[in-house]
């Protein structure tokens, strides 16, 4: 996977932003774009997606690209036959996090909290002590929207709240 080092200011992720628009021809390019693509086409790196299927497992698809002959792209997913579970994906995302490699989130629904069409970086993946039994942890991603500041997330958001102490834990 490919690393970036990111700056801790939010205008070295504009710049790109810019940078990535004026080569594709505008900003209104990049607006319902594919941000697996966007990856691929900046690192020259391949992506891997995963998606989340009706019955909690991911899927993990690779993304085709065709040009048409007036030079505009079109993108396909199309299935590897790779699905994973949540615990599996879990442990993915936290080894491709340990190796600084750039994660994002995307295509979330409202009910999970999270702007739908908008994509997030993912800052951080780990597990916490949920509490005093030994083996009890909680998995938390920290995810960042451009926009805002979004606090950490978990596969249960209460969790954090309900459990005390759980919030200096993280």
């Amino acid at each position: 996977m490919v690393e970036l080092c990111l700056l801790d200011n939010d205008l070295f992720l504009l710049l790109i932003e810019k940078a990535f628009a004026k080569v594709l021809g505008g900003y209104h390019r990049l607006k319902e774009g594919s941000t697996a693509w966007a990856l691929s086409a900046m690192t020259g790196d391949q992506t891997r997606i995963f998606v989340r299927a009706e019955d909690g497992s991911w899927a993990r698809k690779e993304l085709e690209e065709e040009l048409d002959d007036a030079g505009e792209r079109s993108l396909s997913l199309f299935g590897t036959g790779v699905e994973l579970s949540p615990e599996v994906l879990f442990e993915v995302l936290r080894k491709y996090c340990l190796l600084e490699s750039v994660l994002c989130a995307a295509g979330a629904s409202a009910s999970s909290g999270l702007h739908p069409k908008q994509t997030y970086g993912i800052l951080d993946v780990r597990k916490v002590p949920a509490g005093l039994k030994l083996g009890d942890w909680l998995k938390v991603v920290q995810m960042r929207h451009l926009a805002e500041a979004t606090p950490w997330r978990s596969r249960d958001p209460e969790a954090v709240t309900a459990e005390p102490g759980a919030r200096a834990r993280v």
